[in-house]
């Protein structure tokens, strides 16, 4: 809890200065079972005993008042204004900034060097040698490809993961929080003049790609009325949205 108090600082400082986008505002949990709802009591409990004091349980008339696009059937809501979300590419570009970091583009890794003890003391690329005190693996989903050219057994499963991404949807409020049906885990919040929406589908592991595939799909199952974890089961004015012309 102390790491994540200072990285917020961090972040926040950081925006002063630089367009992270970075925006406190907030992610509301919201449970449409009584059995969501006990479990979401248990979890504020323990995050009160965790320091969190200002989390708040929102029972389903004070829910509905603070956010008045939620749905008749929820039960209650877990809350905290402090949550928010941030752009990981201006964050990570701006620390590389910070840092002095240079980047050589269109260069594949293609092994590493050693000193006499073994230890690794460069990268060898398609374009010839970097000497390095320090290496970091830093490759995402083919760090462990990039591990096996170090000698390195590193235990990294990956699986496919997708973002829905729809730039212009007026219906979504734009100050509204990160909005999660706690049941599915199926969640949005708004982004520019539209939405980012996601849900961790159950899936196979995959061997990592650099050109990941993507499923209409996943855009059905979180659009779709009549899905299992419809966006709309919690928000109805995304049910609007499916009607409309603008994604039929």
């Amino acid at each position: 809890m102390a790491l994540v108090r200072e990285s917020i600082d961090f972040f926040d400082d950081l925006q002063r200065r630089v367009d992270l986008g970075l925006r406190h505002q907030g992610y509301l949990f919201v449970a449409s079972t009584d059995e969501g709802a006990r479990m979401q009591r248990s979890l504020v409990e323990a995050q009160r005993q965790w320091g969190l004091a200002d989390v708040e349980l929102l029972d389903a008339g004070e829910a509905r008042r603070r956010f008045p696009y939620l749905a008749s059937n929820v039960v209650n809501a877990r809350y905290r204004q402090g949550d928010g979300w941030l752009e990981p590419r201006r964050l990570a570009l701006e620390l590389a900034r910070l840092s002095g970091a240079r980047f050589r583009m269109g260069e594949t890794v293609i092994g590493f060097e050693r000193d006499s003890e073994g230890c690794v003391v460069g990268v060898t690329t398609d374009r010839g040698k970097i000497q390095a005190g320090t290496v970091v693996i830093a490759a995402g989903p083919l760090s462990g490809p990039v591990a096996k050219l170090a000698g390195l057994n590193l235990p990294l499963t990956t699986v496919r993961r997708q973002k829905l991404i729809i730039p212009d949807l007026p219906q979504v409020p734009p100050e509204a929080p990160m909005t999660i049906e706690f049941e599915t885990g199926a969640h949005w919040r708004p982004a520019g003049g539209g939405a980012h929406a996601l849900w961790t589908a159950p899936a196979p592991a995959e061997p990592p790609l650099d050109d990941v595939p993507t499923s209409s799909a996943f855009a059905f199952g979180l659009l779709d009325p009549r899905s299992d974890h419809a966006l709309a089961r919690i928000a109805p004015f995304w049910q609007d949205i499916w009607m409309s012309s603008q994604l039929q």
